[in-house]
């Protein structure tokens, strides 16, 4: 029973120890915004450079005849035209909205069997390389609201409390 006791002890400390050296990413926490338009159910890619990333579509979605159903959606659309997203931050002036949305852009991966799409193809759709009107990153590391609290997000931003729980950007 001390064995017990002293082992459960011990894998507590490393625990303890293994999530407190657990370091925050600059950059990488979740983000709201307003963009230009009603930009909510269209594809978003990241430049990095002369680089680009989005996620693979075949892992947020599936197409079942007419419908659309998201596997994987951390977007949520909140008062006034703000979006939430949690699925990852991202730096002003990184991002771009392209004129398809998930389910046009997955159509198109799959009419032309390339994942992800190059960005000549994509060259062609691009609605809006600076879409952000406001952007802000949020200030707890690691982060503290969830696509779940739309309604505290809501109330938030009711109150113009935004700066309070993350920092404008933009």
């Amino acid at each position: 029973m001390k064995s017990k006791i002293i082992k459960l002890l011990a894998l507590l400390a490393i625990s303890i120890l293994a999530f407190s050296c657990i370091k925050c990413i600059p950059g990488s926490g979740s983000i709201i915004y307003k963009t230009r338009g009603d930009y909510f159910d269209l594809a978003r890619i990241t430049m990095y450079g002369d680089e680009y990333i989005y996620p693979y579509t075949s892992n947020l979605l599936k197409i079942e005849g007419k419908d659309t159903i998201y596997v994987y959606w951390c977007i949520t659309r909140l008062q006034d035209n703000y979006v939430f997203d949690s699925c990852r931050g991202s730096k002003i002036g990184s991002d771009i909205f392209l004129s398809l949305t998930w389910r046009e852009l997955y159509q198109l991966e799959e009419e032309l069997n390339i994942s992800p799409l190059p960005m000549e193809i994509l060259e062609k759709y691009i609605l809006d390389t600076d879409p952000y009107i406001e952007f802000y990153q949020e200030n707890d590391c690691p982060p503290f609201f969830s696509p779940n609290d739309s309604l505290r997000l809501n109330e938030i931003i009711q109150n113009g409390e935004l700066n309070k729980y993350f920092k404008r950007l933009k």
